[in-house]
């Protein structure tokens, strides 16, 4: 009986995360082992936040701007080249120059640090060029074939789902990829917005994995680089014919 005790588990800031070796001191900087920083967690966690992310913006982005392109698309306003070119002019806003209004507005509404916060933040920014390229491809689809589907008892809404949606697929196709792109590399909102780690979508992680006090592990920011572009590599490698069909059948009449 000498007091002898079972020595404490190592916390997660004494050990390293992805070996889970022990810290021999706090001098020691990074893991002897793996050779990554202690403290930094492997990039594919990173990639858990980045996929919610993108599957929630990209199916809202592509409900929101079918539902707007195809109505800038079939109604006749006096100021629709104005509207058009209000949209235009908002696809390529810059997001820098949007980040200080939206931090105000998230700082008041308890949006800081959230999940739904950068959804919005990844809509606003999205949702106008979904807007703008499903507009032109909306209106090289013939009229007649909402018409004749609404003379056989259809609604708008119907005629909508069931006769055009189907007929819009390479564009609302295109739209989704190009949306999934944008949101997967974005740095600039996640940057502004989260502060917790285990928060960061990946290009956010990736600048805190291989930093250290002392020095910066290059091969472990290409590796986490190499992970995270594998998504959209393979997307653009199996879908590339969608993309260029979908971007070129609203530009001919």
């Amino acid at each position: 009986m000498l007091g002898l005790t079972r020595p404490a588990p190592a916390t997660p800031e004494q050990s390293c995360r992805q070996c889970g070796a022990a810290r021999p001191g706090p001098s020691v900087t990074f893991c002897r082992r793996c050779g990554i920083p202690y403290g930094s967690a492997p990039s594919a966690q990173a990639q858990l936040p980045s996929c919610p992310i993108c599957y929630l913006t990209v199916d809202d982005a592509g409900l929101l701007a079918s539902l707007a392109g195809y109505a800038i698309a079939r109604t006749r306003l006096r100021g629709k080249p104005l509207i058009f070119g209000f949209i235009l002019i908002a696809g390529f806003f810059p997001q820098m120059a949007m980040v200080g209004p939206l931090f105000i507005v998230y700082k008041h509404l308890g949006l800081l640090n959230s999940y739904p916060g950068l959804i919005i933040a990844c809509l606003i920014y999205t949702l106008p060029i979904a807007t703008w390229l499903l507009t032109s491809y909306f209106s090289q689809i013939p009229v007649q074939l909402e018409e004749a589907a609404i003379v056989d008892g259809a609604s708008r809404l119907q005629a909508l789902r069931k006769v055009i949606m189907p007929v819009a697929l390479p564009g609302v196709f295109t739209v989704t990829i190009l949306s999934f792109i944008l949101i997967w590399n974005d740095f600039t909102f996640a940057l502004s917005f989260q502060s917790s780690p285990n928060m960061f979508t990946a290009p956010l992680a990736i600048v805190n994995l291989g930093q250290s006090q002392y020095q910066t592990f290059y091969n472990l920011i290409d590796a986490a680089v190499v992970i995270i572009s594998i998504p959209i590599a393979v997307i653009v490698i199996f879908a590339q014919r969608r993309i260029v069909s979908g971007l070129t059948a609203g530009a001919v009449k």
